[in-house]
C-alpha cells in the first residue's frame, strides 16, 4: 500500500504473543494458529502457570493465552501476577471446562484477576486470534468473552456490547 506521496507505509506492528497450556497437543494447534496469521508473532510458550508468569516478565508479549487448569499455578493467579508484574501485558484465559456452565461467576473472577477475555478451546480455532487481537489493540479495560451471537464485551453489570466476529 502506498500513500499519497507514493512511499511505503509503514507496517502494523504484529502481535507479541506468548502461549500457555499444559498440553503440549494443543501448544500445537495454538503455535500453528498464531503463524498462519501474518497479525501475529508468538514470542514463547509455557507449559504451566509459573512458567507462563516467568516469561511474561522475561519476554514482555503483548497478550499472554492462557489455559485455566494448569499446574504449579492456575491460569486465575498466573493473570493476576502477570497483570501486576506487567500492567500493559493482556491476558485472554482459554479453557475447555471451568467456566463453561458458569460463565457469569467465572467471567467475574477472571475479570477481577486482570484478564481482558475468555475464550473456550472448543471455539479457540474460530475466534482465539480474533479475539487475542481485538484485546492486542484496545484502548479500554473492556473485558471480553465469546457467547453465542460472537464476542460480547462486559462494561459493566448492566452495560454490554457485542461485536460479529467474521
Amino acid at each position: 500500500m502506498l500513500d499519497t506521496e507514493n512511499e511505503p507505509v509503514a507496517a502494523v506492528a504484529k502481535v507479541r504473543v506468548l502461549v500457555a497450556d499444559d498440553d503440549p497437543a494443543f501448544i500445537e494447534v495454538l503455535r500453528a494458529l498464531f503463524a498462519f496469521d501474518e497479525r501475529f508473532e508468538v514470542v514463547g510458550e509455557a507449559g504451566n502457570g509459573e512458567q507462563a508468569v516467568a516469561l511474561a516478565s522475561e519476554l514482555a508479549p503483548d497478550v499472554v493465552a492462557l489455559d485455566i487448569v494448569m499446574p504449579l499455578m492456575d491460569g486465575i493467579e498466573a493473570t493476576r501476577l502477570i497483570r501486576e508484574r506487567r500492567p500493559d501485558c493482556r491476558v485472554v484465559l482459554v479453557s475447555g471446562s471451568i467456566f463453561q456452565e458458569r460463565t457469569g461467576k467465572g467471567a467475574e473472577v477472571a475479570q477481577l484477576a486482570g484478564a481482558s477475555a475468555y475464550v473456550l478451546k472448543s471455539r479457540a480455532v474460530l475466534e482465539l486470534a480474533d479475539t487475542v487481537h481485538a484485546v492486542a489493540l484496545s484502548t479500554t479495560t473492556d473485558f471480553v468473552v465469546l457467547g453465542p451471537d460472537g464476542l460480547t464485551a462486559i462494561l459493566d453489570e448492566q452495560s454490554f456490547r457485542s461485536y460479529r466476529v467474521s
